[in-house]
């Protein structure tokens, strides 16, 4: 007997099996059935269990075929009449009509005769029919086990459904129950419960797709012996998955191709079980066999029962066969390599909508760059292409099974716009993936957290394998069709040696190259095949991947060809030092790890090949890695699941080290801590624990810095990790929802916070600015998805989108409801709760702009006041107290984008700013520099692994700048009456930006003007150079001070007339300008005015941008004294000085007089700042000296230089005093100070406001603070408590005044709303 006799037996007492099936007159039949009767069992028993028939009954396929039972539909469909209270037509008594209860045969139990039809009744419950059937089917069969028993052996068994499915219009993959029946006497109830499982709900959700008037009835079963674990001599473990050798695929491939061809179908979708060593493998096959006599397609194999249709928590090998011998290509992460004892094969159905070789619509070059270039590519796995290209909504769920499940629930149009699907895990031949692909639905795999946070569409390009993913509009679809084989991403040629190419090198030649390599030729030979894919799959075979190895028996090793040739030669005695120089260098790390893995004796290499990589990249700094690895080495010692947890737990430091390099906010010092300190959270002890919470630390999206507090809270709680992944899960799929589906996600997200907010780990040791961060990313995520559907309001002003747009903000205010809410926050929600209300019984607005005046501030005021009116005893129209009358409340804004908007203004503006003990140095330095020239308190908005959201103060609209590995990003927003006609500010704004490409090479800009919601907005973008992937901290440090210089050099260019600016296209084209504005970059990145109290429209630099674009003679002035140097330009602002002294009857004149002294003194200081300090120190200074003060002293680089020019000269302090009162105050000196400045009233504002905020006490103990605060209009709070309570008497004693801070730092003056 050969070894595939051998493997491929027959088991015992399956002959004699097959015979009684054959002649049992309700099972099998003969083999001398006609076509005629095999179209009667299809009729009798359905497709699957005809074909399952024939299949036996076929002698190419014995010993793979299981016996088959059939159960007649008739019992159930006579019960099921009877049931819902009717006599099915045709049932007067005929036994054997389809439809009809049979007669009973010798020794069954006849049911009694009725004599008249029952009376009807109600729909019985499905739980009822299945109880009532299995009782039923027990009196009429009650021999029904024996005569199964006879067929199939000893139970356990597999009932199997056979209704509506299995067909190719439709296949209804997974419609229907198959279950195991473990016992003779669970059979009755495992029937009934297959017979009756089109009622349930998922059963018939999925009929409805193909049929939607379909109604439930009974269906087809039949029974057949269960292929079970038992036996298994060595168990596969966890994370492993099923590798044939190459004589099991060439048969199984053979065995395939017999099937295409006995059952007449080119494409097969085909179920196995193989029996080996290490339990049952689960394959599902999806095949072509060409014309051409080629077979090929794809085999899904998994450990266990049915695991390739439904892999649950697990995963899925995967073999390609390309149809050419000798280029089986396989994908997976640890392949078990197993043989198979014995072959069954369980299920053919036909396979229509799979094409291995497709025509597929692609994006077209051009259009593929205009994607990349607007929209992140998230590193995904295709695992079923679209049928064409097209950008669309998208699911997110952990479960392929769970995704397939919610898209069964959405309504037809909200699937019409469903076009991906994204799940953590998933086959591309489970039951789900089957039927996406018939609904035309494309499937991705991946992580959620690697989406952008905001994403809303998704677009699947197959033919690059690419998968792009971006927020509002999606740009334009250009395809073209292109044939391929649609090999899946990750495919490659194993090899189980490499002798050949070892000797080679012994024999003093190279090592093979890629091309050389076995099989790389025949690649070429391979239909269809890109050649990028090609050379993809060659590199990817050639060198050790660190997530692909290979176990046989207790060696574990990587396939790859060169790492297998490393492996020849370390095992003959070649030195390490030498194997390495002979490998190329992506391979060396795997030498050093397979070398100190057999210097230790450890056969799985995985472990010392990881830290051998982890050591090569250089991203873990060397104080961390002592410690990294010392817990690596305790785990993997531990055995069991140590080695697993080692992996992790060098997984998690790799990916944080990586996340810690890619965003350059890091310090070395700081990257060691955030190592040190995750290590540090973890219980080493405990390996599973371990390995959990490395993984979990692999997918936080919460920056290095606080991953480590994370794990310390999940490592107190089991739940907390599932509990965080949740919330970040749904708030992807938040983003991604479409208008029918997003009150329904705001929900579930909605529920996953509190779940999350409500974990044990936050009683026992709460972190609120972990729970800050979290709910920063839920409020951009809601108001992402809010301004989307907003815009589709806008474009289709009807009933539905609208509704839809409500209902979201309505789950937006409940969950602002968890955020913990002061009395005075609650009634304000609560107002907006009425509003909402008070929008749903009104039509749709005519418009959606917003009212400047009605900030968030104004309308949580509003709104308090509205719900305390309509909670007073005298009824809604009595004035609250603090508000004027009807002011005060009741009516509240004209439409919701205004609550929208005020919503997220007012989210961001009570989240407390992240400690800056808690950033990292790069961190702070950038908000440093964004929280300058403006009124302070700039936050940090977001911050996350891979990216940092900063606050931009522009007014009404939120704005802000984010900060990636590889772009800066932000928006510039017009108020909301600015009409397309006043927009004159963001074509000079956009005139500049393309300008900066040219004279800031290091970055690459990008700018897109578009109307949102009716205002004007114009969105910026900085990349770094060509050749650069990443920036560092000093490329994200000059993006931000260019764009920070355009926003606040726009502070007056508001509603400036298209037409004023026509001439700008033409302007700034001369090379001078690079100069001028890398200069006012410079200036504005080392501007510091933390000490000011002033109004920045007013300042040389708040006017820049725009009387350089609107004003031709003052750009000429400043463009020629730049190019004329340090004396030129003095000359010319002292010329201009001079000129404005002529204009004193001319008021315009003065003012366009006085504006050109600002630029020019601006430029000056911007441009020879040595230059500025000799002038502005000189000993008699000019007259425009206090101009240029005002434009020098803001630079914190040159303050040292000016306080030692005019220290020790008499009077020498008063110019400081006037413009930097802090650089010479101090406080043995501040009562001097204020008797100085007091003696001339209406002067020396600032230092004025400056002694009053920072030394109140002690002023008021002078008798010295009542008169300052007298003489001034606008009076800052004072600094701390003590201060604050004598400026607030001094300011009762006034008369009352305006209030300000200084600076809106924490702690200083009142807390937000």
């Amino acid at each position: 007997m050969t070894r595939n006799d051998q493997e491929f037996r027959i088991p015992e007492g399956t002959e004699r099996l097959r015979r009684l099936s054959m002649e049992s007159p309700t099972a099998a039949g003969t083999e001398e059935r006609t076509g005629r009767e095999s179209a009667e069992e299809t009729a009798r028993y359905g497709a699957k269990c005809a074909r399952l028939l024939r299949l036996y009954r076929d002698p190419e396929f014995t010993g793979v075929a299981l016996p088959v039972h059939p159960l007649d539909p008739a019992d159930a469909r006579g019960f099921a009449a009877r049931a819902h209270g009717a006599v099915p037509p045709g049932t007067s008594g005929t036994p054997g009509t389809p439809g009809t209860p049979e007669a009973p045969e010798p020794g069954e139990a006849a049911e009694p005769a009725e004599t008249t039809a029952p009376a009807p009744r109600a729909e019985p419950a499905h739980e009822e029919l299945v109880a009532g059937y299995a009782e039923f089917l027990r009196r009429r069969r009650p021999d029904l086990a024996a005569r199964v028993r006879e067929v199939c052996g000893e139970a356990p068994w597999i009932v199997r459904s056979s209704g509506a499915e299995d067909q190719e219009d439709d296949v209804n993959a997974g419609g229907y129950e198959s279950l195991v029946c473990p016992r003779p006497g669970d059979l009755y109830a495992t029937v009934a419960a297959v017979v009756f499982s089109g009622y349930g709900e998922h059963a018939l959700a999925q009929q409805r797709l193909a049929d939607p008037g379909h109604r439930p009835s009974p269906i087809a079963a039949f029974v057949q012996p269960l292929v079970d674990a038992a036996g298994a001599a060595d168990p596969a473990a966890a994370g492993e998955t099923p590798l044939l050798g190459e004589e099991d695929t060439a048969r199984l491939a053979d065995l395939l191709a017999r099937a295409h061809r006995a059952f007449g179908m080119p494409r097969v979708d085909s179920e196995w079980v193989l029996e080996t060593g290490a339990g049952p493998v689960s394959v599902t096959g999806l095949t072509e066999l060409t014309p051409d006599g080629r077979l090929i397609g794809q085999l899904s194999l998994g450990f266990g029962f049915a695991s390739a249709q439904r892999p649950g928590d697990g995963d899925n090998s995967l073999a390609w066969l390309t149809g050419v011998p000798g280029t089986t290509l396989w994908r997976g992460a640890l392949l078990r390599e197993v043989s198979a004892v014995r072959t069954r094969l369980v299920q053919v159905r036909p396979a229509a909508a799979f094409d291995p070789e497709p025509e597929l619509g692609t994006l077209t070059d051009a259009c593929r760059d205009a994607w990349r270039a607007a929209c992140a590519a998230a590193p995904v796995d295709i695992l079923v292409p679209p049928p064409r290209v097209r950008a669309s909504s998208f699911l997110t769920s952990v479960r392929l099974e769970d995704a397939w499940s919610r898209y069964l629930r959405l309504d037809p149009g909200q699937r019409e716009r469903i076009g991906h699907v994204l799940v953590e895990r998933g086959g591309p031949a489970e039951h789900a993936a089957v039927m996406f692909r018939q609904e035309g639905v494309a499937v991705l795999r991946g992580r959620p957290e690697d989406v952008p946070e905001t994403a809303s569409y998704a677009l699947a390009d197959p033919w690059r394998r690419e998968c792009h993913f971006g927020t509002g509009r999606p740009p334009a679809v250009e395809t073209e069709t292109r044939r391929t084989a649609a090999v899946p991403q990750g495919c490659r040629l194993l090899f189980a040696s490499a002798d050949r190419a070892a000797d080679a090198v012994r024999s003093g030649g190279p090592l093979p190259a890629p091309e050389a390599m076995p099989g790389a030729a025949l690649l070429d030979r391979v239909p269809h095949l890109p050649s990028r894919v090609r050379d993809r799959i060659v590199r990817d075979s050639y060198l050790p991947d660190p997530e692909v190895y290979v176990r046989t028996g207790s060696r574990v090793a990587s396939p790859a060809f060169a790492a297998r040739a490393a492996e020849a030669l370390l095992d003959g005695g070649m030195p390490p030092e030498r194997v390495a120089a002979v490998v190329p260098e992506a391979a060396r790390a795997y030498v050093r790890g397979v070398a100190s893995a057999r210097t230790s004796g450890a056969a799985d290499v995985r472990v010392p090949v990881a830290v051998a990589r982890l050591e090569a990249a250089g991203d873990v700094p060397g104080g961390a890695l002592p410690a990294v690895l010392a817990a690596v080495r305790a785990l993997a010692a531990a055995g069991g699941g140590g080695t697993e947890a080692a992996l992790a737990l060098l997984g998690a430091v790799a990916s944080l080290a990586s996340a810690l390099r890619a965003l350059d906010v890091y310090t070395d010092a700081e990257r060691e801590e955030v190592l040190a300190r995750t290590v540090a959270a973890l219980p080493l002890d405990d390996a599973a624990r371990t390995e959990a919470l490395c993984r979990f630390a692999a997918r936080s999206s919460a920056p290095p810095t606080e991953t480590y507090r994370l794990l310390a809270l999940a490592a107190r709680d089991g739940d907390f990790a599932e509990r965080y992944l949740a919330v970040e899960r749904c708030r992807v799929d938040l983003s991604a929802a479409d208008p029918g589906d997003a009150a329904r996600r705001g929900r579930a997200l909605n529920d996953a916070y509190r779940a999350y907010a409500g974990a044990g780990a936050w009683q026992a040791a709460g972190d609120a600015v972990l729970l800050d961060l979290t709910r920063s990313d839920l409020a951009e995520a809601y108001d992402s998805t809010l301004k989307r559907l907003l815009l589709d309001v806008v474009d289709r002003p009807e009933p539905g989108p609208y509704r839809a747009y409500l209902d979201l903000l309505e789950q937006w205010l409940d969950l602002v409801g968890a955020f913990g809410l002061s009395e005075r926050e609650r009634r304000s929600v609560e107002g907006f709760g009425g509003w909402l209300a008070r929008w749903r019984e009104e039509p749709v607005p005519d418009g959606f702009a917003l009212e400047e005046e009605l900030t968030w501030s104004r309308l949580l005021e509003l709104a308090a006041a509205e719900a305390r009116a309509e909670g007073s005893a005298d009824g809604p129209d009595t004035p609250v107290e603090g508000t004027d009358g009807p002011d005060g409340g009741g009516e509240g804004p004209d439409n919701p984008h205004q609550l929208h908007n005020a919503l997220h203004q007012w989210l961001l503006a009570r989240t407390p700013r992240h400690p800056a003990e808690r950033a990292p140095s790069g961190v702070r330095e950038l908000q440093r520099v964004s929280d300058r020239f403006g009124p302070g308190g700039n936050k940090v908005l977001r911050f996350t692994r891979d990216a940092v959201e900063l606050d931009v103060p522009l007014g009404i609209h939120k704005a802000s700048l984010m900060f990636r590995p590889d772009r800066v990003e932000g928006e510039w927003t017009e108020p909301p009456d600015v009409t397309e006609a006043d927009a004159g500010r963001l074509t000079g704004l956009s005139v500049l930006l393309e300008r900066c490409g040219t004279w800031f090479p290091e970055l690459v800009f990008r700018g897109e003007r578009v109307l949102m919601a009716g205002t004007w907005t114009l969105r910026v973008e900085a990349r770094p150079a060509a050749g650069r992937e990443r920036f560092t901290l000093d490329g994200m440090r000059l993006a931000l001070g260019v764009f920070r210089t355009l926003f606040d050099g726009s502070y007056d260019f508001s509603y400036v007339p298209a037409g004023d600016v026509a001439d700008l296209p033409g302007a700034f084209r001369e090379p001078g300008w690079a100069e001028v504005f890398r200069a006012l970059v410079g200036y504005r990145l080392v501007y510091d005015d933390a000490e000011l109290f002033e109004t920045l429209e007013t300042l040389p630099l708040g006017t820049a941008v725009g009387m350089l674009c609107t004003d031709a003679a003052i750009r000429a002035e400043v463009l020629a004294a730049s190019t004329e140097g340090p004396e030129g330009a003095l000359a010319r602002l002292d010329a201009a000085w001079r000129r404005l002294a002529d204009r004193e009857g001319d008021p315009a004149g003065w003012i366009a007089g006085h504006n050109a002294v600002q630029q020019l003194a601006l430029l000056v200081a911007a441009r020879f700042p040595g230059a500025a300090v000799a002038a502005f120190t000189a000993a008699d200074p000019p007259g425009w000296a206090d101009v240029l003060g005002a434009a020098l002293l803001p630079r914190a680089d040159v303050r040292d230089d000016v306080v030692r020019a005019l220290a020790g000269r008499p009077g020498g302090d008063l110019p400081l005093l006037r413009r930097a009162p802090w650089l010479v105050v101090t406080e043995a000196s501040a009562a001097d100070a204020a008797r100085r400045v007091a003696a001339a009233p209406g002067a020396y504002r600032r230092c004025k406001q400056f002694l009053v905020h920072r030394y109140a006490r002690l002023l008021a103990d002078e008798g010295l603070l009542a008169g300052l605060v007298a003489d001034l209009e606008v009076v800052p709070y004072g600094a701390g408590p003590s201060g604050e309570e004598a400026v607030a008497a001094a300011v009762a004693a006034a008369g009352g005044r305006l209030r300000r801070d200084i600076r809106a730092r924490p702690g200083a003056g009142p807390a937000p709303a």
